[in-house]
């Protein structure tokens, strides 16, 4: 299943890290997370995450790539990401990917 983390901070569950508005495949069925992750099956009833096809999982990475330098740095650090030296913008891409 591909999930989307729709808030302005990073969740980590079961190691599993889900990063603001990156899609993330998890293992496993829905059904199965919710039982064993309370706190994530609030945050799936109440659309603070959702479950995506794989078109609106790759409709998600379109849009994020679509970002300017100056929209992915404020990304960057808005989830606490550190971009290094990363100025160009596949550096920060990478980075921002890495930090998944």
């Amino acid at each position: 299943m591909i999930l989307l983390n729709k808030t302005s901070r990073a969740v980590l569950f079961g190691g599993t890290l889900l990063i603001p508005l990156k899609p993330t495949t998890v293992d496993g069925k829905l059904s199965d997370v919710k039982k064993m992750y309370p706190g994530i099956a609030a945050m799936l009833d109440s659309g603070d995450i959702e479950t995506l096809t794989k078109a609106a999982a790759a409709e998600a990475e379109k849009e994020l790539a679509a970002k300017t330098i100056e929209e992915l740095q404020a990304y960057a650090k808005e989830q606490g990401i550190d971009l290094g030296n990363a100025s160009t913008k596949e550096d920060i891409l990478a980075a921002i990917e890495a930090a998944k």
